[in-house]
């Protein structure tokens, strides 16, 4: 399996992880996040209920490079080119735990 393809398995939680991160610690709206990620806000209110992306990752640097993605995107960054990003540094370190 490629390495996109196994991140595609964990777009669901990270797309969660970083709604939750913007709108609870950046403070930044649900219809902004949503615009950032280009999906819905409705998916942004589901990610941060709980109610999609449940995978769990598990992660030693994780929180740290989803904090960098978050400033990034906070900056003005594309978000695909971020993820882009994030799956390479998650090459080869990421446990699903399903």
């Amino acid at each position: 399996m490629l390495r996109c393809e196994k991140f595609y398995r964990l777009l669901p939680a990270i797309r969660a992880i970083i709604a939750k991160e913007l709108v609870l610690n950046y403070g930044i709206s649900q219809e902004e996040v949503a615009r950032m990620m280009n999906i819905t806000q409705g998916a942004v209110s589901q990610y941060i209920r709980k109610r999609r992306g449940k995978t769990i990752i598990k992660s030693k640097n994780l929180e740290n490079y989803i904090k960098e993605l978050c400033e990034n995107l906070k900056r003005g960054s594309n978000f695909e080119e971020e993820l882009c990003k994030l799956c390479a540094k998650l090459q080869g370190e990421v446990l699903f735990l399903e």
